[in-house]
C-alpha cells in the first residue's frame, strides 16, 4: 500500500489518527505527503496509538513532524520499518 501525494491544511498529510483511536500500518509507503500543520507523513491525536510495521516513510513534509507527529499522550511504536530525516526537513518525532 502507498500513501502518497496528499496535503492537509491542518494536520496529517497523509494518515490522520482521530482522538483515542488505534491503527496500525503494515507494508506501507508513506511519502511525498505535506502539512500546513502538524504530521506530514502522520499525524496522531492526543490518547491515541499508532503501531507502524514493515513501513517505509520518507520526504514527508510539514511545520512540526515531518514524517509523524504525536501529539499529547499519544504513542508510537516503530517496528522493523525507516523512517529517513533529510538535514532539510523539520524534526520526525515530537
Amino acid at each position: 500500500v502507498e500513501i502518497k501525494d496528499n496535503f492537509s491544511n491542518k494536520s496529517g498529510g497523509g494518515i490522520y489518527v482521530g482522538t483515542s483511536t488505534k491503527v496500525e500500518t503494515n507494508n506501507v509507503t508513506i511519502s511525498d505527503n505535506k502539512s500546513e500543520g502538524n504530521g506530514g507523513g502522520v499525524f496522531v491525536n492526543e490518547s491515541s496509538i499508532i503501531e507502524v510495521k514493515n513501513t517505509t516513510i520518507f520526504n514527508n513534509t510539514a511545520n512540526n513532524g515531518g514524517g509523524i507527529y504525536g501529539y499529547t499522550s499519544s504513542t508510537i511504536k516503530v517496528f522493523f520499518s525507516s523512517i529517513f530525516i533529510p538535514p532539510y526537513y523539520n524534526k520526525i518525532l515530537s
